[in-house]
């Protein structure tokens, strides 16, 4: 009994060891299968990104922003593969602790293995949600990239058709185009088709926007802003649209392709006109005008009449605008640039030049204040090969007072500058200085032209002014307290052939 107690003794001691010995085994098998899945888990997500790219789930146009995501997930899968070594390290490590591992209580292994095995769920699960996180997150932001429209869709609410992010409209402007509808609303993306639907439609404080291209069409303003509150009709930022008067004939010669009769508070800016078959811009009513009216960086060509004309108007303002080849008709009237009976005007840094017309008393003169024009300022214009004057100030039958001449370039003309009252009109308070008058045939006169009339003038200064080539004559005998002083003469003298030698002060100049 004693060798066979001690042999079963023996036997259940074996069982207890192998026992043990497979607990071991079970515990680093388990842990074996644990790190597999968590590695497997990880190069799963790896996949899944991947796989996403490849499948067209995230946008193939990279913005700026996109290079900095781009970047992040370079920089996520450099970290990924340090960690698939990092696990592999501990993979081994775990195996070689498992094998060193001493013998406990099963009870002891078991509640180990269940923990070891609760808590690599845990990690598993963890480790698989960050691994998957930015895929998620870049096909998030691929969608809102999908869903955001393109640089060129946003740019269409603002340009009608060209994309130009950099132009900015007036809000709430209008706009009109060659391809557009007059049924339209006048909208940059639904454009009225003619200038003149424009004319019909604007308000006080309204504003068109003329696209670029060619409008077969005469123009005729209905409505009139008020102060503060400006009508304006001005080209499309950086487009150029033209207003041909080709074939169009309103029945009679007066009037303008432009038709701004009686109107007030306008604007008119970066329009051309041509082909006109009398006026190109014109304010011509019988009795009451426009007022507060500028044109500005505008041009017209080939006008039968003027290039711009108002009559009996008032606030009137021309500027930085080019007037070429008017006056063509050898049987028209006016000038260039007309101002017919204005109060308050400026005419400054306009380009008046090439008129072709040398019929005497048939029109043609570059920029003329005439015909009781008062109060106004002619400067900074450059004037050339006009045959007869450049610049003429004629009170004509009205009185006309108050008028500066300065900064001027004139040259190529047949007269540099005059001063006239042809039919009687008073002139009074002009004072010309500063201007540069160069090969012209006369280079300024104090005319008396007076076709049997008297021609009264009184206070008419000549200031300051340089000449090179052609004569200053004086020749009415009916202007007081003329001056001509400081001015540089060279190609030229001062004839006195009909002036009043003691209304006359000479002095200060310089002839060569």
């Amino acid at each position: 009994m004693t060798v066979l107690g001690s042999l079963l003794k023996k036997k259940v001691e074996g069982n207890d060891s192998m026992k043990k010995k497979n607990n071991r085994l079970i515990f680093t098998a388990i842990s074996m299968v644990i790190l597999f899945a968590m590695i497997s888990a990880a190069f799963a997500a790896t996949d899944q990104f991947g796989n996403a790219a490849d499948n067209g789930e995230i946008g193939s146009n990279i913005s700026e922003g996109e290079l900095d995501s781009t970047q992040a997930s370079s920089e996520e899968d450099q970290l990924t593969e340090e960690d698939k070594e990092k696990e592999a390290e501990t993979v081994d490590q775990t195996d070689e602790e498992s094998k060193e591992q001493t013998d406990t209580d099963k009870s002891e292994s078991d509640s180990e293995s269940q923990k070891k095995e609760t808590t690599s769920k845990t990690s598993s699960a963890a480790g698989s949600s960050t691994t998957s996180t930015p895929a998620k997150t870049e096909s998030a932001a691929s969608k809102t990239e999908s869903s955001s429209p393109k640089p060129e869709e946003t740019a269409n609410t603002v340009e009608a058709s060209r994309g130009d992010t950099s132009v900015k409209l007036v809000s709430g402007a209008y706009v009109v185009a060659t391809n557009g509808s007059d049924s339209n609303p006048g909208t940059p993306d639904k454009p009225w088709k003619t200038i003149q639907k424009a004319a019909d439609t604007l308000k006080a404080g309204d504003t068109v926007y003329i696209r670029g291209g060619t409008y077969n069409e005469r123009v005729v303003l209905k409505n009139s802003g008020s102060s503060g509150n400006y009508i304006t009709f001005m080209n499309y930022p950086g487009e150029k649209p033209v207003i041909d008067g080709k074939g169009i004939d309103w029945g009679y010669n007066w009037n303008g392709l432009v038709n701004i009769n009686s109107k007030s508070y306008i604007k008119l800016s970066g329009l051309r006109i041509v082909n006109s078959r009398w006026a190109g811009f014109a304010s011509v009513p019988d009795s009451s005008g426009s007022s507060n009216v500028q044109i500005t960086n505008s041009s017209t060509y080939n006008t039968q009449a003027s290039g711009i004309v108002f009559m009996n108007a008032s606030s009137i303002t021309i500027a930085g605008n080019s007037i070429e080849k008017a006056c063509v008709s050898t049987a028209g009237s006016q000038e260039g640039i007309s101002l017919e009976n204005v109060n308050s005007f400026v005419v400054r840094s306009n380009k008046v030049f090439n008129f072709t017309n040398n019929v005497q008393g048939k029109g043609g003169e570059g920029i003329d204040a005439k015909q009781g024009s008062s109060n106004g300022k002619i400067y900074s214009n450059t004037v050339y090969n006009i045959p007869k004057i450049g610049i003429y100030v004629d009170s004509y039958k009205k009185a006309s007072s108050n008028i500066e001449v300065y900064g001027n370039n004139v040259y190529n003309c047949g007269l540099g500058i005059a001063v006239a009252a042809e039919k009687g009109g008073s002139l009074k308070n002009v004072n010309i200085y500063g201007n540069t008058l160069k090969n012209n045939k006369g280079a300024y006169t104090v005319a008396g032209w007076n076709y049997d009339y008297a021609s009264p003038m009184d206070n008419i200064r000549f200031n300051n002014n340089t000449i090179s080539g052609g004569n200053i004559r004086l020749n009415n005998p009916d202007a007081t307290n003329v001056y001509v002083t400081n001015n540089k003469i060279s190609g030229g003298t001062i004839v006195m052939d009909g002036g009043i030698e003691s209304e006359t002060t000479i002095e200060g100049n310089t002839i060569n």
